[in-house]
């Protein structure tokens, strides 16, 4: 929809959220002409994916911690 130049308030009423949301969504993911749906999902995916890594790590340092409490850096 966007590419055919439909009004932020039409897509935003298809999809169901509030048109200044949807602005905000397109302009911060390129604008209208730079925006690319793969590209803002790859880079969606890459957020969750770091997020998901960041919760291992430290899941993995506080049970280290709990089972060592003494010397936590040697795990």
């Amino acid at each position: 929809m966007l590419r055919v130049g439909h009004p932020f308030k039409e897509i935003a009423r298809t999809i169901g959220k509030d048109p200044s949301a949807a602005g905000r969504h397109v302009k911060e993911y390129g604008g209208r002409d730079g925006y690319d749906v793969c590209e803002v999902c790859r880079r969606k995916r890459m957020k969750r994916i770091a997020a998901m890594e960041s919760i291992r790590v430290i899941k993995g340092v506080l049970l280290c911690f709990t089972l060592n409490y003494e010397t936590p850096i040697f795990c």
